[in-house]
């Protein structure tokens, strides 16, 4: 929560440092400094300081797997679903079966039938 208070006249970095170090120094588990960390850099969005923080978590010795990041799955998972959305289309644009879009894409038929409806309005 130190990362919301008003800072006076320190700047922002020394405070961050400041932050990361008692983070860095607690006498808990690495999976709850990681959560701490990452709690640390949900919050400082709230003052646009995430690209700051994101700096000092790197030079520091503690590590952040972006890849374990909720929202970067959410991500990854809508990515995914936007290009079998593409290609389902480009079939569909080729006259191809809808059994076999759906085969090829790994979805059901039934979504392929609902992509063809949303193309032909």
């Amino acid at each position: 929560m130190a990362i919301l208070a008003d800072f006076g006249k320190t700047d922002s970095d020394t405070i961050i440092k400041n932050i990361l170090q008692k983070i860095k120094d607690l006498p808990i588990e690495n999976s709850i400094q990681k959560k701490t960390v990452t709690q640390l850099e949900v919050l400082s969005k709230l003052r646009k300081l995430q690209p700051q923080i994101i700096k000092h978590i790197t030079a520091m010795a503690l590590t952040y797997n972006i890849e374990d990041d909720v929202r970067y799955k959410q991500g990854e998972e809508k990515g995914e679903l936007k290009r079998a959305v593409e290609s389902i289309m480009e079939m569909l644009k080729d006259g191809l079966a809808y059994e076999k879009i759906a085969k090829y894409a790994k979805v059901s038929k039934e979504f392929v039938e609902e992509i063809a409806k949303q193309i032909k309005k």
